[in-house]
């Protein structure tokens, strides 16, 4: 007999949940980088303007390509930027550069101890591709960092491990995939970007930034503390974070396909299902508003509220929990 749809999110939960464990002990404070990494990351801004502009991308759905193709140069640029603004001194730096076949590929893990991760899809889907720009505080140290990109079968892993001892060391990751496959991330500390289409996100973060454009399946990010926003044609979802803003957008045509969940402690929550839409919904705040485009009723409780309601006629339950914050949930406003 198959497995249930929340039998399998249940296994993948609990899988991802040990080997997020051993990535969460702490978080380190970046290094300051050298001026040849500025250059690199500023002229990869460009390029990725330009590799989008020339309709080299390969994505999801049509609505969700013409939001990235107009949202993705400034989404990368910030990221390359932002690191940028961190260099307030020199430390020492080294790239790394690893590819592998692409062909039959269906899985990609990715697992970097800290500092930023980025992923962007090829659209022919030849090869996976690692680059990785090492920083610390010596050589010595940014040589001792292991870089492995290995493939078994299906499955490719990339993994940066760091020397034990050594403080100041990041690593920030360019990944290159091939279209459709499931992703799943793991990082110690910095945010998360992928850019593509993905048949399924998996994320465990210890802080910082997680931003996808592109999904075609199911979503699972956990972050300690970070915003979270998250666009494309989306099945069923479960997203949370301590601290920050979460932005779910799916353009899914028809029902969600499965039960999905939205927990942050402090922030803001939001969720936009397409016109056609349907969802049951139950949302709740301690201390904020709630509103909706949706035709809900809201119950004033306290400091907060909550309301109960279907979406397009009712589906698979839509759950939203906030302690201190506004919950949104929007039907056919993208």
């Amino acid at each position: 007999m198959s497995s249930t749809p929340a039998a399998a999110r249940t296994r993948s939960r609990q899988s991802t949940g040990r080997s997020f464990s051993t990535f969460s002990a702490s978080i380190e404070k970046p290094t300051p980088i050298s001026a040849d990494w500025i250059s690199m990351r500023i002229k990869l801004c460009f390029s990725l303007i330009s590799h989008l502009r020339g309709g080299r991308w390969s994505g999801g759905s049509g609505r969700s390509i013409r939001r990235l193709v107009r949202r993705a140069p400034a989404l990368f640029c910030l990221a390359g930027l932002a690191a940028a603004t961190a260099a307030a001194g020199c430390g020492a730096s080294a790239t790394v550069d690893r590819v592998l076949p692409g062909a039959g590929v269906r899985i990609v893990r990715v697992e970097n101890f800290a500092g930023d991760v980025s992923i962007e899809s090829w659209n022919d889907g030849s090869a996976v591709r690692l680059r990785a720009d090492v920083l610390g505080p010596d050589a010595a140290a940014v040589a001792a960092v292991r870089t492995d990109l290995t493939r078994a079968g299906e499955v490719v892993n990339a993994l940066l491990t760091p020397p034990p001892g050594v403080a100041g060391l990041r690593a920030e990751v360019l990944l290159n995939v091939p279209p459709g496959v499931t992703l799943q991330v793991v990082n110690r500390g910095g945010p998360v970007y992928v850019l593509g289409s993905f048949s399924g996100l998996m994320v465990r973060n210890a802080g910082g930034l997680v931003r996808a454009y592109g999904a075609n399946g199911p979503v699972d990010v956990e972050n300690v503390s970070g915003s979270i926003s998250i666009e494309g044609a989306i099945p069923f979802f479960h997203v949370k974070t301590d601290v920050g803003r979460v932005r779910i957008a799916s353009d899914l045509e028809g029902a969600l396909t499965g039960d999905s969940t939205a927990t942050v402690e402090r922030g803001r929550l939001g969720v936009t299902l397409p016109a056609s839409g349907h969802a049951t919904v139950e949302a709740s705040t301690k201390l904020g508003r709630l509103v909706t485009n949706c035709g809900i009723a809201v119950e004033e409780i306290g400091d907060g509220g909550r309301m109960v309601g279907t979406v397009g006629g009712g589906g698979p339950s839509l759950t939203l929990r906030i302690a201190a914050g506004t919950v949104g949930v929007w039907r056919g406003v993208l």
